[in-house]
């Protein structure tokens, strides 16, 4: 037994297995009287895999009488929502037409009231695709029709039912195949022109039939095309295989001269192409699909048409489209967010265009920083006998609460159409982040920042917050793992203890406020050990071997306590991002840092609003774009340059080998401001020259997805450029003193 906050009562949970088809939560009670507890036990009709509904009773037991039973589609938690939902009081079942968690709740006349959950998973009306490349021929010479076809790739593929008979009668003749048949002969059929329709169908282990395809075929004495079939009749304009493989069927082709195929779009026509035929009056070619230089979504027909002893035939033809590749346009998910511990999976129904050609298919997750869920990864079959707008799937859920954002992959490469999932607890709060000030700060706001998780659960906002510190205020929610706040720094020095609460969860914060003799000033040079070279001793410094130098401060904040050195290296020409990648076509609305004025010699006057600290900056495209950031020397050259500049400036296993970072714009502006002070400090440091050239910041631009913002520091320039430009890069790092 086990107490959760979130209910006034006692929560019991235990699991039951039906076979390997159904799973019941039979006992999670919320028991609010005294005596003996109600209990709910659900029993479906069958637990064997079946294609047909599946009734589950529902049975009470309680010293009272039962008032109310009632159920809803979900795994739902709180009571009242289930027993405002479909009463099945006096029926006592429930009729499941669909795989899914369904929530029981019972209500008796003493006010006992319980939960209990059914999960259904046998449900199997899904039946195996077509078989492929149908095609029929006749000879007079055996009076025989000869069948051939591919199974289709299903699991619970059982075999093919095949149904013929002559069109002008009613009488059908059926014959069932095992799933490893592909040619079935029909003997006794009498060359006398009559026509016969032929179906196939593929049927499933639990009796579903698939879709049928059928060809007509003529019993004639004379050479005749009678059908053309295709293996594969849907392209996009990428794919690298563009083969189709032609079935060409009839009656007498061993009487034919010869036997071509042609691919046209009604204008302009291929070079025509041999046939093959074999012993049983069929006949295959592989023609190819061309790559349009004008494809839409909806596509382009092109027709194959046959060439019969050098005659074309226009009587009998099969076609083939050639369209825009697949699209994703909507994801939507049955529960957006999810008590954690209260299901085990979600539904993703995926909407687009083009679908039957969308390759190998996965659905991932990530989480906020952007790394892949691999438990939670799911594929999914694909294929041309699918819906070409529409698939779901069902979808593993992580392990761990959070905001998780759900993406479709087409053979390996991520569509730009993306959406979220939460799964939440109660807020935790692991880390409370106080920059030091110097003592002449005093009496002004430092931001607190508070990481965490859970921040945006239900029922959580910014009221959610409080802490013990003296002017505390402003508390902000940021994301589900980050809020802000804002303290009145002391006059005091010393360092005072900051205690941050959310809900049942806090955590402490150390205020640091230092003596003027110890805070930063611009052009200071940070040493391996943490400790400073004054500016006002960088005329007479030398380097010392056993403790060099690893930047020079170049922004202080919050007076002098905080100070933000620059690296000593740098890049001299990367991309933000290169074209057609999402990094390059994203507008990054929560790093966009906007200049008061931009132009010559803004970068010393103006001011900016929005994302001013880009320390954080490349969190946030991880977790806009968790596939592209997985290879950041390809798609974000300038951020990788940050993130392995510690082991590229020989810091590995110091302090300072993680933590270096591409500044916002305003960051960069503050550089270009004490730019003289600090090229000095950075000479003696044995540091890169500034110069004059670009520099790029890590702020998006706000007007156009493709524009980040930089910095020329000839004169101070600022403005956007397109992200696919090189320019240089040079790195920050936030420092306390030591």
């Amino acid at each position: 037994m086990r107490k959760l906050k979130w209910f006034a009562a006692i929560l019991v949970v235990a699991s039951i297995t039906f076979g390997t088809g159904c799973k019941q939560d039979t006992e999670i009670k919320y028991v609010e009287k005294e005596g003996e507890p109600l209990v709910i036990t659900l029993t479906p009709s069958t637990t064997e895999k079946t294609n047909e509904d599946i009734v589950v009773n529902v049975s009470c037991e309680t010293v009272g009488n039962i008032k109310k039973i009632a159920f809803k589609k979900g795994s739902i938690v709180k009571i009242d929502d289930v027993l405002s939902g479909t009463d099945i009081t006096e029926s006592k079942k429930i009729t499941v037409t669909e795989n899914a968690t369904y929530t029981v709740a019972a209500l008796d006349t003493a006010g006992r009231r319980e939960l209990a959950f059914v999960t259904v998973n046998n449900i199997d009306k899904t039946a195996p695709n077509s078989v492929g490349n149908f095609g029929a021929g006749y000879s007079s010479s055996t009076n025989v029709i000869t069948l051939s076809w591919t199974n289709p790739v299903s699991e619970d593929f059982a075999g093919t039912i095949i149904t013929y008979g002559k069109i002008t009668s009613e009488k059908k003749t059926t014959i069932e195949c095992s799933k490893e048949a592909t040619m079935k002969m029909i003997e006794y059929i009498v060359a006398d022109d009559s026509e016969y329709t032929i179906t196939i169908a593929p049927k499933d282990d639990v009796g579903n039939i698939g879709e049928e395809k059928s060809v007509v075929l003529k019993a004639s004495k004379t050479p005749l095309v009678q059908n053309i079939t295709l293996d594969r009749v849907h392209f996009d304009t990428i794919m690298q295989n563009r083969n189709i493989n032609v079935i060409i069927t009839g009656s007498n082709f061993d009487c034919l001269e010869s036997l071509l195929v042609q691919v046209t779009d009604g204008t302009t026509a291929q070079p025509p192409v041999e046939a093959s035929i074999d012993a049983t009056n069929r006949a295959t070619a592989t023609v190819t699909a061309p790559v349009p230089d004008n494809a839409t979504d909806e596509g382009i027909i092109y027709t194959i048409q046959p060439i019969i002893d050098g005659k074309k035939n226009t009587e009998v033809s099969s076609s083939f489209i050639v369209s825009n590749p697949a699209t994703v346009t909507e994801i939507t998910l049955s529960e957006t967010q999810l008590q954690f511990g209260t299901a085990e999976s979600v539904i993703a129904t995926v909407i687009g265009k083009n679908f039957n050609i969308r390759g190998v298919t996965t659905i991932k997750l990530f989480d906020s920083i952007g790394k892949e869920v691999a438990e939670s990864t799911t594929y999914v079959s694909s294929g041309t006998n699918i819906s070409s707008t529409e698939f779901k799937a069902t979808i593993p859920l992580p392990k761990e609460s959070g905001i998780y954002t759900v993406a479709v992959f087409f053979d390996d490469v991520q569509e730009s159409t993306k959406t979220t999932i939460q799964i939440y607890e109660a807020p935790t709060i692991a880390r409370v982040i106080i920059p030091t000030a110097g003592n002449s700060y005093a009496g002004n706001p430092l931001p607190i920042t508070i990481i965490g998780k859970n921040f945006t659960a239900p029922g959580v906002s910014s009221s959610s917050f409080t802490g013990d510190g003296a002017g505390i205020k402003k508390f902000v929610v940021v994301s589900d793992t980050k809020a802000t706040a804002e303290i009145t720094c002391p006059y005091s020095e010393g360092t005072t203890n900051i205690t941050v609460t959310c809900g049942d969860s806090s955590n402490n914060g150390i205020l640091t406020v230092l003596p003027a003799e110890k805070c930063f000033a611009i052009g200071d040079i940070i040493l391996t050990d943490g400790t400073k070279v004054s500016v006002d001793d960088v005329a007479t410094y030398t380097i010392d071997e056993s403790n060099k130098p690893i930047g020079v401060i170049a922004s202080t904040a919050y007076g002098n306590g905080v100070g933000k050195a620059v690296g000593l290296q740098k890049a001299s020409a990367l991309m933000w991002a290169p074209s057609d990648t999402t990094g390059f076509n994203t507008n990054f609305t929560n790093i966009v840092c906007t200049p008061s004025k931009t132009g010559e010699g803004a970068a010393l006057t103006a001011t900016f609003t929005g994302d001013i600290d880009g320390s954080d900056n490349w969190e946030e495209i991880c977790a806009v774009d968790p596939e592209g950031t997985q290879d950041p020397a390809t798609n974000y050259p300038a951020f990788n340059f940050a993130n392995t500049y510690g082991a590229t400036a020989g810091l590995t296993d110091t302090d300072y080998e993680n933590g270096w970072y591409v500044p916002s714009v305003a960051e960069l502006c503050d550089v270009y401001t004490n730019k003289e002070v600090v090229q000095t400090s950075l000479t003696k440091a044995g540091g890169f020259k500034l110069g004059t050239g670009w520099y790029w910041s890590s702020s998006q631009g706000a007007s156009y997805s493709d524009d980040a913002y930089q910095v020329v520091f000839y004169d101070g320039f600022v403005s956007t450029d397109c992200k696919h430009g090189n320019s240089g890069v040079f790195v920050l790092q936030a420092f306390n003193a030591k």
